[in-house]
């Protein structure tokens, strides 16, 4: 089967399921002033489900997941390349996940859920939770029409307060998301699909506790950060006789925050308007192409515009871009690389946008039938607009599997993250942590 044969019969979930997905996975990497890391695939993603439900959501194969195990996080804030202070942890996690799809006559229903929770032995910290739902329901009546309206919910304290660090406690961060999408799709006779989507999410922090170098207790007001988005989305894709697919797609996103952070007294005269309403608007063109299963490239380049209501913040706007190669030198080994450069919103007080430059690898290798071998690092650089701060952001990942049985895994895992922080003034930080973890992982 050659290429376009097989993108032209690929199947229209993981499309449909998109914008939905992007209201459970935006919330949880929403923030620096909330150090969030995503994760490293796990080297068992291709044989079972995996414990991010919102990558059930994606298509992964359905079914039961759960995993369980122990491990330990070392957290060290640095001030010029000295260590300020340092929190060590020991932890237990359980994670649970179980998605299920059904058809009803030209009804396709998916539902999926997923509980997660970290105990730490120290009963000084904060039990980090996640639970998350997710359903779908997709009408395919119509040839080759199908409509789709899903919903997700998410509350979870994953995200930590790297502030917190500073004063020796490393503070979850507690967030409830939800969302709502609907998404239509028509695939035409000439091989070519027209794809439009609106999309609405609403993402609530709760105020962040924490505690002082003596110990008193104090609350930081989280309601700056609560905000409604809506995303209107549109994507033609044409799949070439002569193989490879292209595609262009359009997006308007509207952020509104229920209110502006508050640096100054109320009777302060400075004209300072921090307002974080904005809207963003992107145009991207890509390509995709490949061969068979050896490889697949996809090339994307377009322009990103964010424009902010706020008299105090300029427009951002410049070239974005994905590109990504897998490789498939044989069966039983999977590469990855990727390049990124994408404009976001700030999470920090003080500067509106950042800019974001990211490289990464990827490597997946069944070292036989009961071993699993993996690895990944990437590199992202963050420079902040109306800020001289910039950061560089280091993720590495190692993993090894031993299959028991056809449904039980044995794993280990150790990954490394740190985040040089750059004012442009004053001394140099940095936050690292180093996090090994063994587990047991069972799939049905």
């Amino acid at each position: 089967m050659t290429y376009r044969k097989k993108i032209a019969r690929r199947k229209m979930r993981p499309i449909l399921l998109a914008g939905s997905i992007l209201t459970m996975t935006a919330v949880v990497s929403h923030g620096f002033a909330a150090e969030s890391r995503r994760e490293p695939e796990s080297i068992l993603s291709r044989h079972q489900p995996t414990k991010d439900v919102a990558a059930v959501f994606s298509g992964t194969p359905i079914g039961l997941f759960a995993e369980g195990g122990i491990g330990s996080s070392d957290n060290v804030f640095l001030v010029d390349d000295d260590a300020a202070n340092r929190v060590d942890d020991l932890f237990a996690e359980i994670s649970v996940s179980a998605a299920a799809k059904q058809l009803f006559r030209v009804y396709e229903v998916t539902v999926a859920a997923n509980a997660k929770t970290r105990q730490y032995i120290d009963e000084n910290e904060s039990a980090l939770n996640r639970l998350g739902f997710f359903g779908d329901v997709a009408w395919k009546g119509y040839k080759a029409t199908e409509v789709s309206l899903a919903a997700n919910y998410l509350n979870t304290n994953e995200a930590k307060n790297s502030a917190g660090l500073i004063s020796g406690t490393v503070a979850p961060v507690q967030l409830a998301s939800s969302g709502l999408s609907l998404v239509a799709q028509h695939m035409f006779a000439n091989n070519t699909s027209f794809l439009a989507s609106v999309s609405f999410a609403n993402t609530d922090y709760d105020d962040l506790e924490s505690r002082q170098p003596n110990g008193q207790l104090f609350i930081i007001d989280q309601d700056f950060r609560d905000n409604d988005r809506i995303q209107f989305g549109v994507k033609l894709e044409r799949d070439l006789p002569i193989g490879p697919t292209v595609y262009i797609d359009t997006a308007r996103t509207m952020f509104e925050y229920e209110s502006s952070p508050s640096l100054f007294p109320v009777n302060s005269v400075l004209p300072v308007d921090l307002n974080r309403d904005s809207t963003a608007t992107s145009l991207k063109s890509g390509i995709i192409f490949g061969q068979d299963d050896l490889y697949t490239t996809n090339i994307e380049i377009g322009y990103k515009q964010q424009d902010f209501d706020s008299s105090f913040a300029e427009t951002v706007e410049g070239f974005v871009g994905v590109a990504s190669l897998k490789y498939r030198p044989t069966k039983l080994t999977e590469m990855e690389v990727f390049a990124e450069r994408d404009i976001n919103i700030s999470p920090i007080i003080g500067s509106f946008a950042f800019t974001r430059d990211s490289i990464g690898a990827e490597i997946n290798h069944d070292w036989s039938d009961r071993v699993l071998l993996s690895g990944s690092m990437s590199f992202s650089r963050d420079e902040f607009n109306d800020s001289n701060r910039e950061d560089n952001v280091w993720l590495g990942q190692v993993g090894v599997g031993y299959r028991v049985t056809e449904n039980v895994v044995a794993q280990f895992d150790f990954t490394r993250f740190q985040r040089d922080i750059d004012f442009g003034i004053g001394p140099d930080q940095a936050i690292t942590e180093n996090s090994p973890m063994i587990s047991l992982k069972w799939q049905r």
